[in-house]
């Protein structure tokens, strides 16, 4: 089994993420860095193909992202 994967950094030090703009503006970014690493995976590697990376991306970023914000909130 081969895996494939990407970095990508997220920012959000100048969001405020106690509002929720603040927190869907953060989860907007998660998604287009997914989609753009995703897109580079498929780039760098044209015979994968893997309908799920976006979608497993945002997952695993959204993990982060949460204890992020809980964060925030204390």
């Amino acid at each position: 089994v081969m895996v494939y994967s990407v970095d990508r950094q997220v920012s959000f030090g100048e969001l405020d993420l106690m509002t929720a703009a603040g927190i869907e503006t953060f989860r907007a970014r998660i998604r287009e860095a997914a989609k753009e690493g995703c897109a580079q995976i498929s780039k760098d590697y044209p015979l994968v193909k893997d309908s799920s990376c976006e979608r497993v991306a945002i997952d695993q970023a959204n993990l982060q992202a949460n204890q992020i914000i809980e964060a925030a909130r204390m």
